[in-house]
């Protein structure tokens, strides 16, 4: 129930899956994306700390049919999730129901050295009041990129109903006008801004600096993330 959860928070096109394959190579590092469970399961079990063998059904249920992705590719099977999740169904707070559903992602990482994990949220900025009340301890990584590139892969890759520049843009402004919101509201040393550009550019000495802000170490072979990427998806989990 300890293990910290830090946030990398950004729009689409800004290297933030890049970003997320690099830190999953760490052993200290837990790296998940883009399910937005933490958000949407609050409303209505933020306030149990108990549940029948029923309410865990229910439970997984809404979990699965909330899902945004494929999670055959990077979750556990669901039987196995659902025990787990029995076995702590007579002490199961909200804080400590969502650390083991992170767990449960990317089975075959090696979870023994885990020191903290890391969601990359793209649509967690339009939420980011109600993600302070979730998330009250976290630290927070603003992934930016240079709003004429960003705009200019979007239009591209027709990632929109429309391909106007002056609509993207907007997009981009109205997505990042909500980082003020966690300057007023955290202290400066909780945030850091890591712009797509650097990471690209200086990716050793960036993700260096990443490493620092979430109190973990910097391996080297970290960034032979295109090797071992793969590693990750795939394997039975270790029951808890």
């Amino acid at each position: 129930q300890a293990l910290p959860i830090h946030l990398i928070l950004c729009t689409e096109r800004t290297g933030s899956s890049l970003l997320n394959a690099i830190l999953n190579q760490s052993p200290e590092i837990l790296a998940t994306s883009e399910e937005l469970f933490a958000l949407y399961l609050y409303p209505k079990y933020h306030h149990k700390s108990q549940y029948t063998e029923k309410e865990i059904d229910t439970l997984v249920n809404d979990f699965v049919y909330l899902s945004e992705k494929n999670l055959k590719m990077f979750f556990s099977d669901i039987t196995v999730f659902k025990s787990n999740l029995l076995k702590h169904k007579d002490y199961l707070p909200y804080p400590l129901l969502i650390r083991l559903i992170y767990w449960h992602f990317f089975d075959l990482k090696d979870k023994s050295q885990l020191k903290v994990i890391v969601d990359k949220q793209i649509k967690f900025l339009y939420y980011i009041k109600d993600v302070l009340k979730i998330f009250p301890d976290s630290k927070y990584i603003i992934l930016t990129r240079d709003v004429r590139d960003n705009v200019l892969i979007r239009k591209k890759r027709n990632l929109h109903i429309t391909s106007d520049v002056v609509y993207l843009a907007g997009i981009w402004n109205d997505t990042y006008k909500n980082v003020e919101y966690l300057f007023q509201h955290l202290p400066n040393e909780k945030i850091l801004v890591v712009h797509y550009e650097d990471l690209i550019i200086n990716t050793a000495n960036t993700i260096q600096t990443i490493c620092q802000f979430l109190g973990v170490r910097y391996f080297p072979e970290m960034l032979n993330f295109q090797e071992k990427y793969k590693k990750v998806i795939g394997a039975p989990i270790t029951p808890l």
